[in-house]
C-alpha cells in the first residue's frame, strides 16, 4: 500500500525486470500477464528494488522541496568538485519550483552564485506512512528533513533557463523551465553524524560516493519514439503531495520538435494492471535510465477522457543545448550558447578554482 492508501496490486521480481541478457518473447503481449509480459507502467518499489541502477538513481538523487504551503522536487545531479570530504552538490530542478531573474545578467559577476536563503528539504525515504503502517512523519520528525525551524539551507543560484541561446545564435530569448543551484550540505552531514541520525548521514554519504549523473542523452541518442518499444524510465517525486514513484515502460511518446525534446509518460484510465500518480508536487523530479543517466526533468502533466500523463523535458534538442555538451567533440568554448549551465559551471571554476571544477559532462576535444 502507498501513501495514498491504495494497494497496489501488481508485482514482479527485481531479477525479471532488470536483466537485459534475456529476451523475453511476450514482454509486449499484454494478455500474457503471468508469462513474461512487462507492464507498461510499474509502482516503483524503493525498498524491494534498491539493486536495480534505474530505482537506486531516482531514490538517492531525489528530495523533496518544502514550500510549507506547496511541494516540489528536485535532483542531485552531483559534488561540484571530486574532494571526497566535500558534500557540495548540484541540484537541478523546474523553474517554477525554484525561481531566477528573469534576465541572464541577473547570475552573472556580482549575480553569480547569489544566495537564496530559509530553504527546506527532505531527502527521499524508504518507506512511507499509510493506514496500515506506521512511520515517521518526513516533512517533521527530522528524521530525513534539512532545514526545517531555525536550521533552514541556504542555497547558491547559479543557472536557469532564461535568455537561451539556440545551437547556431539565431535565437537569443529561449525560455527553458529548469534552474541549477549549489548546496552545501557539509554541516548538515557533520550535524547529522553528532547526533546519530544515521539515515541522513548515510544518504549523503551515498551521494558523496555515488558520483555524478551521466549526462549522456542528445536528441541524436534519444531519438524519437511513437510505437510500442521498451525504454525504462524512472521517476520519484511528491504527486499531489504524497510521495510516489513509477518505473515508466513504455513512453507515451518521446520527441523532438526542435524547440522542445518531450519525454512523456502515462498510461489510459482503464489500464487495468497498474497506477500512476502525477499532480503539482513531482515538478522538478529526474527521470533516469540505466547506467544512471539522466534524462529530462518531469514538468508537466495533463490528462483527457482516456488518459492521464506528464512529460519531462530533455536537456537537448535539435536547436537548443541547454547543459553545453560539446556533443561533437569540439572545443566547447566554441558553442554558441554561452547562457548554458557548462558556461555558469567554467565562471565559477574561474572565480572559485579551488572549489569548482570544470564541466563533468564534457566529451574529450579532438579538434
Amino acid at each position: 500500500m502507498n501513501g495514498s492508501n491504495q494497494p497496489i496490486l501488481f508485482y514482479s521480481d527485481v531479477e525479471f525486470q532488470k536483466d537485459k541478457t534475456v529476451y523475453y518473447p511476450n514482454q509486449n503481449v499484454n494478455y500474457k500477464l503471468h508469462d513474461g509480459y512487462k507492464l507498461n507502467v510499474e509502482y516503483l518499489r524503493v525498498r524491494d528494488w534498491r539493486d536495480w541502477d534505474i530505482v537506486d538513481s531516482a531514490y538517492s538523487r531525489t528530495a523533496l522541496v518544502d514550500g510549507n504551503t506547496w511541494f516540489g522536487t528536485l535532483g542531485f545531479l552531483g559534488k561540484v568538485n571530486d574532494d571526497p570530504n566535500d558534500a557540495t552538490f548540484y541540484v537541478l530542478t523546474n523553474r517554477h519550483v525554484e525561481g531566477s531573474p528573469n534576465e541572464f545578467s541577473g547570475m552573472l559577476d556580482s549575480n553569480l552564485l547569489q544566495e537564496k536563503g530559509n530553504k527546506v528539504f527532505t531527502l527521499a525515504p524508504d518507506r512511507i506512512e499509510n493506514s496500515l503502517e506506521r512511520y515517521y512523519n518526513v516533512r517533521t520528525s527530522g528524521e530525513l528533513n534539512l532545514g526545517r525551524g531555525r536550521r533552514a539551507l541556504t542555497i547558491k543560484l547559479l543557472w536557469s533557463g532564461v535568455e537561451q541561446i539556440s545551437k547556431d545564435g539565431s535565437i537569443k530569448n529561449r525560455g527553458q523551465d529548469l534552474t541549477l543551484f549549489v548546496v552545501d550540505l557539509n554541516r548538515k552531514l557533520s550535524e547529522a553524524r553528532a547526533a546519530g541520525n544515521m539515515q541522513i548521514a548515510w544518504k549523503i554519504e551515498h551521494l558523496m560516493k555515488k558520483g555524478n549523473v551521466n549526462i549522456d542523452i542528445s536528441y541524436k541518442k534519444g531519438g524519437t519514439m511513437s510505437v510500442p518499444n521498451i525504454r525504462e524510465i524512472s521517476a520519484l517525486g511528491w504527486p499531489g503531495t504524497l510521495y510516489a514513484g513509477s518505473i515508466n515502460r513504455r513512453p507515451v511518446s518521446l520527441g523532438d520538435d526542435g524547440n522542445q525534446s518531450r519525454v512523456v509518460v502515462g498510461v489510459p484510465y482503464f489500464n487495468p494492471y497498474s497506477q500512476i500518480f502525477v499532480g503539482g508536487g513531482a515538478s522538478g523530479s529526474g527521470m533516469y535510465i540505466g547506467g544512471d543517466n539522466y534524462i529530462a526533468t518531469w514538468t508537466a502533466g495533463a490528462s483527457n477522457n482516456t488518459r492521464k500523463a506528464s512529460q519531462g523535458y530533455a536537456y537537448d534538442n535539435r536547436n537548443f543545448n541547454f547543459f553545453g555538451v560539446n556533443w561533437d567533440n569540439e572545443n566547447p568554448l566554441k558553442l554558441k550558447n554561452y547562457h548554458s549551465i557548462a558556461s555558469q559551471i567554467m565562471r565559477a571554476n574561474l572565480r572559485f578554482p579551488e572549489k569548482y571544477d570544470l564541466p563533468w559532462f564534457f566529451k574529450e576535444i579532438n579538434e
